[in-house]
C-alpha cells in the first residue's frame, strides 16, 4: 500500500513504464474507491486502478487534456461519480452477472446505485456485457424497471423493422413465445408511438400503482431520506378508533376518542380520520368505535405527510410520482364519495396550512386593471376560521354551511354551495385565483389571465383531480343581516301532511322571488324548515310564512323567528351546530330545475313525498334552497366555470341520506347503498336533463360523468389528460377515473379509440416479431 501512495503522490515518476497496483487490486472494490476518492484521484485514474486496464501514470493524470474522452466532457463531468465509474467497469458487470438479485442488493446497500426504477434502468442501459439470463430475470420481475429502461430508448424516425431489431438487440428477446415477450412487445409499441407521434397513435402512460406488498414499494431507507427532505413531517396514519384497541378500550385516550367521536373539528384534526368513518373501511376490514376483535387499517393510508409548506407538497408529489404510489389528498376529511382515502395509499394532509390574509387592493397575477377586496385562504383554513377572520372587517365570502369544511380544497373545486349562494353565487363563482401544485411538482398560478384552462377546471371540475390547491383567493362582500325562521310541522294524518308538503313546494314561487334561502328536512310525517332572509326583517318574515301556515292550522306547528345583526352571528349560533358527523352515511342527490318547481310543483312534491326519509330506516330527505338567484347567472361576474350546468337552471338541491350501524353486515350495507340509488332514481326520472352536486352525490351514481359534470365533461377530460397524463391524481368518480380498471383504481384500462388502435398495432408487432425472432 505504501507503494501505491507514493506512486499517487508523484504520478509522473517513471511515466515511461507500465505499472500495476496489485495491492489495490487485492482490496475490496469499495475500499479502493474510498482510498482513491480521498486522494483526489481523477475518475479515469480510479477506473484504471479498479480494473487495471490502464496504469500508465502519465496517461492517467494528463488524460483530462483529451477532448474526445467522454469522462472529461464538460457537459457530462458533473454527472460523473465514483459509483458510476464502478458500475460502468467490469466490476459492476461481474457483480450483477453472478446473481442479479444479490448484485442489485449489493449496489444499493453500498450506495452505488439508488433503489429507483429509473436508476436501475440507466444501469442496464449504460452497461455492456450484462449476462442475458440475469438481465432477463430482472426485467421479468421488475416491470417498472423495464418500463423505465424502454423510456431511455429512442426510435424517432426509425423504420419499424430497424427499430424492432434495435429494441431486441438491447433487451434480448426470450427464446420462446411467453408472457414476457408480450410485455416486451407491448412496451415497445408504446415507446415507438411516443417517439413517432406523426403516426397518429398515443401510448397509455398509466401503470398499476405500487402498493406496500409490491417489490417496487420504497424501502425503509428511502422513506427515511424522504422524511428528511420534508423536515420530518412523515406520519403513519391510523384509523380514528385505533386508541380503543390493543387492550386499550378503557384507556383515557379511548374515552376521549369516544367523547369526541361526533365532533367534526376533532375528526378533522386526526390524520387517519374521515368525517364519516365508513370511508375509513375497506370491505370487511374495518376499525370501528363499536369494539371488535381487531383494528384493520382498512382504507386509511399507510403513510402520510403533514404538509405545512409548499415545499412539503412539492416533494410529496415528486416522491409519489417517482415511485408510482397511490396518492390521496385530504384537508378535513369531509367527503361523501370516498376520494380522500384508499387502501395502501400515500396521503398528503394539508390541514395545518393555516395561512390567511385580506388584501384591500388585490390584483391578479399577470392581469392588468383587475383588483378587488379579496381574502386568500391557505389549504388548511376551514370555513369557521374564514368567517371569523372576515367578521372583524364586517365582510363575508361565499363558503359552506359546515364550519369544519376546508375553504381551499374539494369544496370549492366541486362548485361549493352555501347559505349565501343565492345572494352572490356559488363558491367557485367567486374565486379570483388559485395557487396549485400540479402533477409535475410545479407551483402554478391559475386565474382568468394565466393558466386559464386549469383555472376553469379547478372551478367545478372536482377535487383531487387537476392538482393540489395551496391557496384560494376569493372576492368578499359586506356582511348582510339575517332574519332566521324555524318551523317544525307534523301530523299523524298522512293526507294532511302530504297536503302541507304540496303547498310548501308551491309556495317557493313566492319564497324564490323574495330572496329566501335555507334548508328543510323530511321524515315520515314531519318536516323541519330552517329558512332565512338576508337583509330582511322580522315583520316581513312573519307576514311571508303566515300566508303559508295559516292554511294548515290543523297541523302541529312550532315556529320561531330570530334576527341576527351579521352573517357570522347567524352562522355561529344556528348553522354551524347543525352539521352532524361521525356516522356511517351514504348520500344521493339531484338538482331540481326552477322551472319545474314553478310550473309543476305538485309533481315535485309527490316525488319528494314518495322518497322522504323514514326514521325506522335511519334516513332523511334534505332540501337545500341554495340555487336560483345569483347561482343562475352563470355568465355574470366572471362565472365562466366548469360547475355542472344543471346548477344554473336549478332551485333545489335535494339530498337523500341514510346511515347504518357499525355492526351492520356487508349485505346490509349493500341494501343501504341500493336503497339510496333507488330512491334517487325517482328524482332522475323527474328531471332527466338535470344532474347532481358532485360533492354530495351517490358514489354509485349511474352515468356519473354526465350526472356530476354535464356537458363540461369532455373539456375537463382533455385538460386532465394534458396536465396529468399519468393519472397521478386519481379518485373515485373523478374526471378520468374511468380509465382505471379495478374498483380500487390502482390499475389502468385502455378504452380510448387510440388505445384500441394501439392494441391492434401491438398485435401486429407480435406477429412481426415472432417471424423476426425465429428467422434471425
Amino acid at each position: 500500500m505504501g507503494l501505491v501512495l507514493e506512486r499517487l503522490k508523484d504520478p509522473l515518476q517513471g511515466s515511461n513504464q507500465v505499472s500495476k497496483f496489485p495491492d489495490l487490486f487485492e482490496l475490496p472494490p469499495e475500499l479502493s474507491l474510498n482510498i482513491l476518492k480521498h486522494l483526489n484521484a481523477t475518475d479515469l485514474c480510479l477506473a484504471a486502478c479498479v480494473w487495471q486496464t490502464l496504469a500508465n501514470d502519465e496517461i492517467l493524470w494528463l488524460g483530462s487534456n483529451w477532448a474526445y474522452a467522454s469522462i472529461y466532457s464538460r457537459a457530462r463531468r458533473e454527472n460523473i461519480s465514483f459509483r458510476r465509474i464502478y458500475l460502468a467497469l467490469d466490476e459492476g458487470t461481474l457483480t450483477f452477472n453472478a446473481n442479479y438479485a444479490q448484485g442489485l442488493n449489493y449496489f444499493i446497500e453500498h450506495n452505488l446505485i439508488d433503489d429507483d426504477a429509473m436508476e436501475i434502468g440507466k444501469f442496464i442501459h449504460n452497461t455492456r456485457k450484462l449476462k442475458i439470463t440475469e438481465k432477463r430475470k430482472l426485467l421479468q420481475n421488475r416491470r417498472d424497471v423495464l418500463e423505465r429502461l424502454i423510456e431511455l430508448q429512442s426510435y424517432e424516425n426509425q423504420f419499424l423493422p430497424n427499430a424492432l431489431r434495435n429494441f431486441f438487440a438491447k433487451l434480448d428477446a426470450p427464446e420462446e413465445r411467453n408472457e414476457y415477450l408480450s410485455v416486451l412487445i407491448e412496451t415497445f409499441s408504446k415507446r415507438f408511438c411516443e417517439c413517432n407521434k406523426e403516426i397518429g397513435l398515443t401510448a397509455d402512460k398509466k401503470t398499476c400503482r405500487c402498493l406496500p406488498n409490491d417489490g417496487c414499494w420504497p424501502n425503509p431507507t428511502l422513506w427515511e431520506l424522504f422524511n428528511v427532505s420534508i423536515d420530518g413531517r412523515l406520519l403513519r396514519p391510523l384509523p380514528s378508533a385505533s386508541p380503543c384497541y390493543n387492550n386499550s378500550s378503557l384507556s383515557q385516550e379511548c374515552n376521549s376518542t369516544r367523547a369526541q367521536w361526533r365532533n367534526a373539528q376533532w375528526r378533522s384534526n386526526q390524520v387517519g380520520a374521515m368525517q364519516n368513518p365508513n370511508w375509513e373501511t375497506n370491505g370487511n376490514l374495518s376499525c370501528t368505535i363499536t369494539y371488535q376483535q381487531q383494528c384493520h387499517q382498512g382504507s386509511v393510508p399507510v403513510y402520510g405527510v403533514n404538509a405545512t409548506s409548499i415545499l412539503h407538497v412539492q416533494e410529496s408529489v415528486k416522491f409519489a410520482r417517482k415511485y408510482n404510489l397511490r396518492l390521496v389528498v385530504k384537508t378535513t376529511g369531509h367527503d361523501y364519495i370516498g376520494r380522500s382515502t384508499a387502501a395502501g395509499s400515500f396521503l398528503l394532509w394539508l390541514h395545518y396550512m393555516k395561512n390567511i390574509s385580506l388584501n384591500f387592493n388585490f390584483t391578479l397575477t399577470n392581469c392588468s386593471n383587475v383588483s378587488s377586496v379579496a381574502m386568500t385562504a391557505g389549504a388548511g383554513i376551514q370555513w369557521s376560521e374564514a368567517y371569523a377572520f372576515l367578521n372583524s372587517y364586517n365582510l363575508v365570502m361565499i363558503g359552506g354551511a359546515a364550519g369544519s369544511v376546508g375553504a381551499a380544497g374539494g369544496f370549492v373545486q366541486g362548485g361549493g354551495h352555501g347559505p349565501l349562494a343565492r345572494l352572490h353565487g356559488l363558491s367557485a363563482d367567486n374565486v379570483l385565483q388559485f395557487e396549485v401544485v400540479t402533477a409535475d411538482g410545479q407551483v402554478r398560478i391559475a386565474n382568468q389571465c394565466e393558466n386559464k384552462d386549469l383555472f376553469w377546471a379547478l372551478r367545478g371540475g372536482g377535487g383531487g383531480t387537476f392538482g393540489i390547491l395551496i391557496s384560494a383567493t376569493y372576492r368578499t362582500f359586506a356582511s348582510p343581516t339575517i332574519t332566521f325562521g324555524f318551523y317544525s310541522v307534523n301530523s299523524e294524518n298522512e293526507t294532511m301532511y302530504n297536503n302541507f308538503i304540496t303547498d310548501f313546494i308551491r309556495y317557493h314561487t313566492t319564497l324564490d322571488a323574495l330572496g329566501w334561502a335555507g334548508y328543510f328536512y323530511m321524515t315520515d310525517t314531519n318536516i323541519e324548515i330552517a329558512y332565512f332572509l338576508p337583509n330582511g326583517n322580522v315583520s316581513s318574515a312573519n307576514t311571508t310564512f303566515t300566508q303559508l301556515l295559516s292554511k294548515h292550522t290543523e297541523m302541529n306547528i312550532t315556529e320561531n323567528i330570530v334576527p341576527f345583526t351579521s352573517f357570522y352571528e347567524f352562522f355561529h349560533y344556528i348553522i354551524e351546530p347543525a352539521n352532524p358527523t361521525g356516522s356511517n352515511v351514504l348520500l344521493g342527490s339531484r338538482l331540481i330545475p326552477e322551472l319545474l318547481i314553478h310550473n309543476n310543483p305538485d309533481q315535485v312534491a309527490q316525488t319528494l313525498i314518495n322518497i322522504k326519509g323514514r326514521m325506522a330506516m335511519k334516513s332523511v330527505l334534505i332540501g337545500h334552497l341554495v340555487a336560483g338567484g345569483q347561482v343562475a347567472n352563470g355568465n355574470i361576474n366572471d362565472q365562466n366555470t366548469s360547475v355542472n350546468p344543471a346548477w344554473r337552471n336549478a332551485l333545489f338541491h335535494i339530498v337523500y341520506a341514510r346511515i347504518w350501524d357499525d355492526i351492520s353486515s356487508m349485505d346490509e350495507q349493500k341494501r343501504v347503498a341500493n336503497d339510496v340509488t333507488g330512491r334517487v332514481e325517482a328524482m332522475r326520472q323527474l328531471t332527466p336533463n338535470s344532474g347532481c352536486y358532485l360533492n354530495e352525490a351517490d358514489p354509485n351514481e349511474p352515468n356519473w360523468q354526465d350526472a356530476y359534470f354535464g356537458s363540461n365533461y369532455a373539456r375537463l377530460k382533455m385538460i386532465k389528460d394534458e396536465i396529468d397524463p399519468s393519472g397521478l391524481f386519481t379518485c373515485k368518480n373523478c374526471v378520468g377515473s374511468e380509465e382505471w380498471l379495478t374498483p380500487d383504481l390502482n390499475c389502468p384500462i385502455s378504452n380510448s379509440a387510440n388505445n384500441r388502435d394501439l392494441k391492434l398495432m401491438s398485435f401486429a408487432f407480435v406477429l412481426y416479431s415472432i417471424t423476426f425472432l425465429y428467422q434471425h
